[in-house]
């Protein structure tokens, strides 16, 4: 798989190279993925659709390599899901975000995220390191990364959506 170059020059809100990657080509990882995102994510949030015998009814998305070299980012505060939506994004239900790359080799890069709290918009900035997982409901945390400074920053976007379309590899 080759990186692809993602710029969106015209609102300047992201710019990373990416790659999607099958998540049933890799099942040694989706399914230890899966056990983090059952152990923690939806034990936390409660959040993963269940079919009407009330058993785990959700899928991977594919996975997508994100890196980041110097100036690049993605500045815009988003979700990866909305309510109500009607884009295939809009069954994400669980988000993961893997860190691959070692905080030393690399500046700026921050991820963020933005919430409400008691009314006043508070910004918290993470500064992963290899193997750290943030995981958070898709259609419910503002985020987004700040610009590289120097160095490369990798990471691997996992999304957990309701089964049904474009599924790539069926769990729970």
């Amino acid at each position: 798989a080759r990186l692809h170059d993602v710029a969106r020059p015209l609102y300047n809100e992201r710019h990373t190279l990416q790659v999607q990657i099958d998540a049933g080509s890799c099942g040694w990882l989706t399914r230890k993925l899966a056990h983090v995102c059952l152990e923690v994510g939806d034990e936390t949030f409660r959040i993963l659709p269940r079919d009407k015998n009330g058993r785990r009814s959700w899928a991977f998305e594919e996975l997508q390599f994100l890196e980041y070299k110097a100036q690049m980012h993605f500045k815009t505060w988003h979700l990866d899901a909305e309510h109500g939506g009607t884009d295939i994004e809009d069954r994400r239900v669980l988000t993961a975000v893997v860190m691959l790359s070692m905080k030393q080799d690399f500046t700026g890069g921050k991820f963020q995220c933005r919430s409400k709290v008691a009314g006043k918009q508070s910004v918290k900035s993470l500064r992963l390191d290899k193997g750290d997982i943030v995981l958070f409901p898709a259609k419910q945390l503002e985020h987004r990364v700040t610009a590289v400074e120097s160095g490369t920053r990798r990471t691997l976007v996992v999304w957990l959506r309701s089964r049904g379309l474009h599924t790539q590899h069926v769990c729970g």
